[in-house]
């Protein structure tokens, strides 16, 4: 074996034996991780992961041939025209 595999060798797997997190990093509370919410009756929006095609539905005129699916219905106004951007 050459010299520089050894060497190679060496350093990766000093790399990836040192342990532990990074520096700033911590284990989540509860050692649980990452949780994937599906809600499709949350008010006042469907609790979804994204990207999802299920919150689409196909349209031939769309770029993607795709669009979301949100309700126009809002308790504001400002809301109501945010959601109507969703279609653009």
């Amino acid at each position: 074996m050459s010299l520089l595999r050894i060497a190679t060798i060496l350093m990766l797997t000093l790399a990836c034996t040192s342990g532990g997190l990074p520096e700033g990093w911590r284990d989540t509370p509860g050692g649980t991780g990452p949780m994937i919410v599906w809600d499709l009756n949350a008010d006042p929006l469907p609790e979804i992961p994204l990207p999802n095609d299920v919150a689409t539905w196909a349209d031939p005129t769309s770029p993607t041939g795709q669009r979301i699916n949100v309700s126009l219905i809002a308790p504001t106004g400002m809301e109501s025209r945010l959601r109507e951007q969703f279609d653009r």
